[in-house]
């Protein structure tokens, strides 16, 4: 599962399936209940990690597939599938002159991931549940449900999908009128803070642990003196300490001893409790 994760670790799954198709997805998961087969939903490959002997189950990576116009007066309605590129929505949204996804240039992943993650956007107090109007998903017993935002629960790094085995099938926001160059100067103000506070160009799963009431995991991650700690060939980085990254040859081993010595310095010095984001499958 390795090339297909943003940090590049992980064994073998059992079995892989990518697909686009709402119909494909739900025989997929008839044929694990059916079979008796875990399955893990892959997005982008960013925020996850998985275990060195890799997914005894099924992986199921969304494709792309394409947006629909609901709406094309304000407020616009965009429905998106769940494994369309969030980076690519953006720009898409940009050229489109459609505002409310800015704060998503540059960042990697899928729509449907950065809903279940409820991905935010410090700097702008931006959470991906900011303008989503509903949530078309399959449920534990493979039923397609739709809720709206108001029948969901969100909080910071927090979706109600965290707590049930479902399958997040698609999603509409609302967007606002702006201009294109408008838009665009605030993308460039996104991407411009993510190259300076965040290593870019490397093999990184993004921040590794959930930010806290006291102030940033990183911060209290750098106060531990742990930036440029390593384990083998996973490396706390220099520029930002909630990011780990993978020089090379890193091993999900390696993953898990470089998280349990950073919580365990960090609670040792500061008597903080850190919390993962990042997910590892196993």
């Amino acid at each position: 599962m390795a090339q297909y994760t943003t940090i590049k670790i992980g064994g073998p799954a059992r079995f892989f399936i990518q697909t686009e198709d709402e119909a494909e997805m739900m025989a997929v998961l008839q044929f694990c209940r059916q079979n008796r087969l875990p399955w893990f939903v892959l997005g982008g490959g960013s925020n996850v990690v998985f275990s060195d002997q890799g997914f005894n189950g099924v992986v199921l990576k969304l494709l792309s597939g394409q947006y629909r116009i609901v709406r094309e007066h304000t407020p616009v309605e965009i429905e998106f599938p769940a494994g369309y590129s969030s980076h690519l929505a953006s720009v898409k949204m940009m050229e489109a002159g459609y505002s409310g996804f800015e704060s998503l240039y540059g960042l990697p992943g899928t729509i449907g991931g950065a809903i279940y993650q409820n991905s935010k956007w410090p700097r702008g107090n931006y959470q991906m549940s900011d303008n989503l109007k509903s949530v078309v998903y399959l449920d534990n017993h493979f039923q397609i449900q739709t809720k709206t935002k108001s029948e969901l629960d969100f909080s910071y790094g927090f979706s109600s999908f965290q707590k049930q085995k479902c399958l997040i099938l698609k999603a509409t926001f609302i967007f606002t009128i702006k201009s294109p160059d408008q838009i665009q100067l605030t993308c460039r103000e996104v991407m411009r803070y993510r190259q300076q506070s965040q290593p870019i160009g490397v093999l990184t799963a993004g921040c590794i642990f959930k930010n806290l009431e006291q102030g940033s995991a990183g911060y209290y991650i750098d106060k531990a003196g742990l930036k440029s700690k390593n384990i083998n060939d996973l490396v706390v980085s220099s520029k930002h300490a909630n990011f780990f990254v993978n020089q090379s040859q890193a091993r999900a081993q390696d993953y898990l001893k470089l998280v349990a010595l950073v919580k365990s310095e960090v609670k040792r010095q500061f008597n903080i409790d850190l919390k993962e984001e990042v997910l590892f499958v196993q």
